[in-house]
């Protein structure tokens, strides 16, 4: 398929388009500004589509749903396709350019009709529960291991062994100057750090809503161990594994990762930026600094990734790809000087957007930076 560009596709083929596509038009009731009626997905009466502004909404079961599952009951065109086919927004956009644009077939399968609104209706109700779960998983007690090659022994108060399947498992050496990352995963933990509170100083220093902090799953590590007397932060792969715990120095900002826990592998806050992304979201916003994603999170901005290692690599470049498409957008909000080689080679992917630093607090910058966002 080639380089699709999801602005212009959006702006090319109308929500009255896709609706016709799926024979629904008909089947709804005419307003000033579009249609509405039956929700094609919960059957409820609640569904609106603004032809004017390409978006559609239901405020029946979907909207619900939506609530529990921290999902989307609404979109633009690319969220309403990829709903009806139950694909990726990535695939959704192949779609419609397969449809309307004259694109070469795409692997993903043609629209059919031949699943009725409440085959679909419980396909979504079971798609819902898995977020959910994912999204229990995500605020549960979280697994830490100190990876040292001689544990530092700690109060049984403190961390609580479960089984992991990625337990005693070490990852093969890497030769020196090596960009080849096939294959090398980071193992799931296998403790779970029990002595964290919400209610410390070193929180509040912070000025993060609790709330914000809860929703993360950070608090403060009163246990013994590499962790003692930090902000623990823990750290999620895009299967929603907790691989390592990071820890936060509220005195010199400094954060510690484990010592085997390969940054070039990962990318904070995949899971939650996956749920994020969505309605006229076709990108993801990178970051450098992981309190970013909490200030960013505090403004609004869901879709947001950080950069845990100084440069990128491969993996991490895959991981955006897997989120937003080759071609996709990417909001490049770094916070060191060192940027231009990271910049490049986000480019070479996706469309780059660079918001560079200048003046005042990161608090300040990170606010100008959301005013500047168009989707």
């Amino acid at each position: 398929m080639p380089y699709i560009d999801w602005k212009k596709l959006k702006e090319r083929v109308s929500l009255r388009d896709i609706l016709d596509h799926y024979g629904l038009a008909e089947g709804l009731t005419e307003t000033p500004h579009g249609f509405e009626g039956e929700c094609p997905f919960c059957e409820s009466r609640a569904f609106k589509a603004n032809t004017e502004k390409n978006a559609w909404f239901c405020f029946g079961e979907c909207r619900a749903k939506a609530k529990e599952t921290d999902g989307h009951s609404g979109g633009n065109i690319l969220d309403f396709v990829a709903r009806m086919e139950d694909v990726s927004v990535k695939k959704a956009a192949a779609l419609i350019a397969e449809w309307f644009l004259e694109y070469p077939e795409s692997s993903a399968p043609r629209a059919t009709r031949s699943s009725s609104p409440t085959q679909r209706k419980n396909a979504h109700a079971e798609e819902a529960e898995k977020r959910l779960k994912m999204e229990r998983e995500t605020v549960a007690p979280r697994r830490f291991e100190s990876k040292e090659t001689v544990p530092e022994p700690v109060e049984s108060k403190d961390v609580l062994e479960v089984e992991s399947e990625g337990q005693g498992r070490a990852m093969p050496a890497m030769p020196s100057g090596a960009e080849d990352l096939t294959g090398r995963t980071n193992p799931p933990l296998a403790f779970i750090l029990q002595s964290i509170t919400l209610d410390h100083p070193a929180l509040h220093r912070l000025g993060f809503e609790r709330e914000t902090l809860a929703h993360f799953g950070v608090g403060y590590f009163t246990g013994k161990g590499m962790m003692h007397e930090k902000v623990v932060i823990p750290f999620h792969d895009k299967e929603s594994r907790l691989v390592a715990y990071v820890g936060y120095s509220v005195e010199d900002g400094s954060l510690t990762y484990p010592k085997d826990f390969d940054q070039r592998l990962e990318l904070y806050n995949y899971p939650l930026c996956e749920f994020g992304l969505g309605l006229d979201h076709s990108g993801v916003v990178l970051v450098t600094d992981i309190l970013n994603v909490f200030r960013l999170y505090e403004l609004g901005v869901r879709h947001v990734l950080a950069l845990p290692s100084e440069e990128i690599h491969t993996p991490q470049l895959d991981l955006i790809e897997s989120l937003v498409g080759l071609g996709g957008g990417v909001e490049f909000v770094p916070w060191t000087k060192h940027y231009s080689e990271n910049l490049q080679r986000l480019s070479e992917r996706f469309h780059t957007r660079l918001h560079r630093y200048y003046l005042g607090s990161e608090e300040e910058f990170v606010a100008q930076v959301v005013e500047t966002l168009d989707w």
